[in-house]
């Protein structure tokens, strides 16, 4: 039996298990949530270390603090792939839904096959090393917060995630951050001028609604338009629908990047709730009477 104790904190804290392992001859991995790690790819792996948590057949959550994020990417994999986890609430009880945390609805969509861009989840140090190196620079660094685009920001210089001895700029908000339990991804930049914000209600797209993106002025200096899209493409929302359902949402308001130069498509995010004021400006609904039906028709 392979067994995984995760400790909220320091990984020494847990000592008194590997010695106690090694004079049980037990195979025994420790890890601290802050080395849990994932990248988009062909498969969603979970990673503690440099350790595939699927590999385990056994995982012990010691202490999860603040780590509440962590552990519920940890149980999701655990049951996933049948991985006994103690103690039991945390099979039974619902730790954190990913309309809540950015990095469960991400580790969803990747392991859904949606197309996003090329994202790696974990702690700063471990990003610092390798997103430069897998995403290229510059990249993009988001909070798993998801508070409106508030927390996002755009690294340029491999040392802008890394302490210096004044700790200063950006590397030392983020870690602030970080010490107060906030977790991060890095995503790959994408050259998209645009990006589609589709509402899904019930399995149905309600409307598409269209928005230069932040950094758009690095690559395209045309004055773009935005607002309703009358004739979005099918595939636009079929890709919606898919993410929708992937993230385990009835209503949503999925995010789109259109590659200016492929024409590819990328979900950035699935927001549980959108806002709705736009769709009503543009279409004439009301949003709170829609929503209602479908309640009252679907439960």
């Amino acid at each position: 039996m392979k067994i995984l104790i995760f400790a909220g904190g320091p990984v020494r804290k847990l000592d008194a298990f590997v010695e106690a392992a090694k004079k049980l001859n037990i195979e025994l991995t420790v890890a601290s949530f802050s080395e849990v790690t994932y990248e988009s790819g062909d498969k969603y792996r979970l990673f503690a270390g440099e350790h595939d948590i699927a590999d385990f057949s056994l995982i012990y959550f010691r202490v999860v603090g603040k780590r509440i994020e962590d552990a519920t990417l940890v149980a999701n994999y655990a049951k996933e792939h049948g991985i006994r986890l103690v103690d039991k609430l945390y099979v039974s009880s619902l730790l954190l839904p990913s309309s809540i945390s950015k990095a469960a609805e991400t580790a969803k969509l990747i392991s859904a096959g949606i197309p996003m861009p090329k994202t790696i989840y974990g702690s700063l140090e471990y990003l610092s090393k390798v997103a430069p190196q897998e995403l290229g620079l510059p990249f993009i660094i988001k909070s798993t917060t998801g508070k409106k685009a508030r927390e996002v920001w755009i690294v340029e210089d491999v040392g802008a995630l890394r302490a210096t001895p004044l700790q200063e700029g950006l590397y030392s908000e983020l870690r602030d951050m970080e010490k107060a339990g906030i977790r991060f991804f890095a995503q790959e930049f994408v050259k998209a001028s645009m990006r589609y914000r589709v509402f899904v209600l019930g399995g149905e797209v309600v409307a598409t609604l269209a928005q230069p993106t932040k950094w758009r002025k690095r690559f395209n200096q045309d004055e773009l338009e935005k607002g309703l899209v009358s004739q979005p493409t099918s595939e636009m929302g079929d890709l919606a629908i898919r993410a929708t359902d992937a993230a385990g949402l009835d209503i949503s308001g999925v995010d789109i990047l259109k590659v200016d130069e492929t024409g590819e498509l990328m979900v950035i995010e699935a927001n549980a709730a959108p806002s709705w004021k736009l769709v009503e400006k543009y279409t004439g609904k009301n949003m709170a009477e829609e929503i209602l039906k479908f309640l009252i028709s679907n439960y």
